[in-house]
């Protein structure tokens, strides 16, 4: 008796979600384009980004502030290394281990802040989250600016020089949002 209605409610639906896909297409493609243009690092576009960051009139020190818990290794390690590999050179990255229970963060974080003099690292004695973390990593933090990043996040090679680029045009700026 309700076969045919649920037919007919499966079809609309069917119907409804092809018309919606049909609509947003365009978008997905101009998105696509856009990230094809916009954020796929070339050589040419580093050069021109390179270039950008030696005429900045100021290079803020900007601290990168990263919480960790128990990360898998090979995320705070792309994490890490996409402050690393950053264009704008004026940073500094302060981490913050919340008492992680894997035995292996505390030597892993060690090993990185031994490779770069930017990364600074913080052992928090208890386990506060991520919030308390955070405020741990921003007490050993000297930057004019701060930014927050999570142990999974990466972040574009061009990220602070855009943010550094938006100080340099709004010094009377108090917060920079970027997504």
């Amino acid at each position: 008796m309700f076969a045919p209605f649920s037919k007919l409610i499966s079809a609309i639906k069917m119907a409804n979600y092809l018309r919606l896909r049909k609509r947003r297409e365009p978008q997905r493609i101009a998105y696509q384009k856009w990230v094809a243009e916009n954020d796929v690092m070339t050589a040419q576009k580093r050069a021109k980004l390179t270039q950008q960051y030696a005429q900045l009139g100021s290079k803020p020190l900007i601290s990168v502030i990263m919480p960790v818990y128990n990360a898998p290794l090979g995320w705070l390690d792309e994490a890490i290394e996409s402050v690393r590999s950053q264009i704008y050179q004026e940073w500094e990255l302060c981490i913050a281990d919340d008492l992680s229970s894997n035995p292996a963060i505390r030597p892993y974080l060690e090993h990185k802040a031994s490779q770069d003099p930017r990364i600074k690292v913080e052992f928090r004695q208890t386990n506060g989250h991520i919030s308390a973390a955070s405020n741990s990593a921003i007490t050993i933090a000297r930057g004019d600016f701060l930014t927050l990043m999570d142990q999974d996040d990466l972040i574009p090679p061009y990220a602070l020089l855009e943010v550094a680029q938006c100080i340099n045009n709004h010094p009377e700026a108090g917060l920079i949002y970027s997504d």
